[in-house]
This record gives structure tokens, sequence and C-alpha cells, in this order.
């Protein structure tokens, strides 16, 4: 099941009632599939939400024989054709059913708990949010341009900041991007698991960060590590080919020994394994001689 999906069940077990029930039932209408006078129209792809927005009509007054029920391939549909049902939503909300243009009617939504029940019933019928693992983006979509932006400037009055844009088809969006914008979203319509999980996977992603972080850092050094000792163990058997191996002094021959016998070791390392042991700087400065010994072995037998 999707996040999205996830989110809205979780939405639908919210118990709303009084004003709140009539608020958040303004919000599922109002993105509705279809909302006019001759027929009403909700979709849902799960059972659960279309059972709780169902149970909303049924608290504001509307019959439940009023309701059908109806299920395609994809959709559970909710659908009320009759017309006095209808009229009294219409009245009860402050519409008539004939408005060329419409609008948000703030006298729905009386008080704080109001704005929660109604953007989160907006968001059971027009929102959608994508999977928390693959990006944050939280959106809401209408064709109504009037009521976009009066949902829009109500969202921002509540304390959020969403942008805007439209779609070719004149389909306006109210979206959000940043993480923490959603989660504190999701948690104000009731949403409190499904901001917690977008919370845990952040956490989770910034472990995988750092540790792909760090895995790409030591595998760098390891990179650099075994370049440099390819040219180490490249000078040293150059002056075994060339000298023999009594060549270099006991010093010098002893880490020029522990270097082709461990290539995969860094400086500081292989300081470790000599006896006594040196540090990073010293075993660079025996390595640096053991360069220069090569070199003028090369060039020795150049101008020879």
């Amino acid at each position: 099941m999707t996040f999205c999906r996830k989110s809205k069940i979780e939405i639908s077990a919210i118990d709303y009632s009084g004003c709140c029930n009539t608020a958040h039932l303004y919000g599922i209408l109002s993105f509705a599939k279809t909302f006019t006078k001759n027929e009403i129209v909700i979709t849902a792809l799960d059972n659960e939400v279309i059972s709780h927005i169902e149970k909303e009509f049924i608290s504001f007054g509307i019959q439940k024989s009023k309701l059908i029920r109806s299920k395609n391939y994809q959709n559970h549909m909710l659908t009320v054709t009759d017309r006095k049902s209808i009229d009294k939503v219409l009245v009860d909300f402050g519409y008539s059913g004939d408005e060329l243009n419409y609008r948000l009617r703030t006298e729905n939504i009386r008080c704080d708990n109001c704005k929660s029940a109604f953007i989160a019933g907006c968001y059971l019928t027009g929102g959608t949010i994508t999977e928390p693992s693959k990006s944050y983006h939280l959106e809401f979509t209408t064709y109504r341009y009037l009521f976009f932006k009066d949902v829009f400037k109500l969202i921002n009055d509540i304390g959020f900041r969403p942008k805007q844009t439209n779609r070719k088809n004149s389909t306006r969006i109210i979206y959000f991007k940043d993480s923490e914008q959603i989660e504190d979203f999701l948690a104000f319509i009731g949403a409190h698991n499904s901001a917690m999980e977008i919370m845990n996977e952040k956490i989770y992603k910034g472990v995988v960060n750092r540790v792909n972080r760090q895995t790409n850092c030591e595998n760098a050094n390891i990179d650099k590590i075994l370049i440099s000792s390819e040219k180490d163990r490249h000078d040293i058997e150059y002056i075994y080919l060339t000298a023999g191996k009594r060549y270099l002094p006991e010093n010098l021959a002893q880490i020029a020994k522990l270097r082709l016998e461990h290539k995969e070791l860094s400086l500081a390392d292989l300081g470790q394994l000599t006896d006594p042991a040196l540090s990073k700087s010293g075993v660079s400065h025996r390595m640096h001689r053991i360069r220069v010994i090569a070199d003028e072995l090369r060039k020795e037998q150049m101008n020879g």
C-alpha cells in the first residue's frame, strides 16, 4: 500500500463531531469528483476512506439509504443523486448550486479545530503525496481558480508556506516540497503516524548518506594507497633487479620488504610493523630515500 493511501486511511480513523464534522465534510465536498445540484460523486482507492465519508454524511443528517456505494476496477465510490439530500447539503453550506464561481465560505469553518478538519477533508479527496523514500511532495489539485486562491490564503493564514502552480489543462496546484513543512502539515490534519514515518525516513536517509560518504572516502583513500604502493614497489623491484637485494642499507631494506609484502597498507600502518615502530613521517622519509636511490640507478643505467 502506498504512503498516500496509508495517510488517508489514518485520517479516516478520526472521529469528527459538531462544527468540525461540518467543516470536514465541507472539505471533502470541495474537492469531490462531482459536487453539483444534480449529483455528488466522491471516489477513493480504499474502502476505509469511503466508509469514513459515508459516516460523515450520516452525521450531517443525510439518510444512509440516499448514499449509493459502488466500486469499479480501481475506485470505491459514494454517490448522491437524491435531490432533497443534495439541496440540504447545498443550502446548509451556503450554496444554491447555480454559482458561476465556487468560493470558500469561511462561515463553514467556525473554530481552530475546524481548520484542521476542513483541510483534512480536502486532503482525502483532493490531496496526494509521494513516497518519502523517493521524494518529498504533497499537493492539492483543483480546477476552481477562485476557490484555489481562497484555500491557498487559508493555508498561509494558518502558518504554512505552500507554493502554487498550474498545469496546461488549467488545473491549479497547491504544493509543499519541504519535508519539515510536510511533516508539520500532516500532523496538523491528524496524520501523526504518517508525519513520524517521514521523520524516520529522513533519519534513515541521513544514516545511509553518511555511510556512503564514509565508504566513498575510504575507497578513495584505498585507491590512493594502492597507487602509491605500486610506485614504491616498482622502485624497490627495480633496485633489486639492477643492484641486488643487499644494495639497500638495513633500515631501508626492512621497510622495502614490508612494502612488498603489504601493498594495501598505508604508511602509518606500515610503520606499526617495523621494529622498532615508526611514525608515518618516518616511513615516508625512508620511502623517499628508496625512490631517490632508484632514480639514481636509472640515471646511471642511462648514462652507462
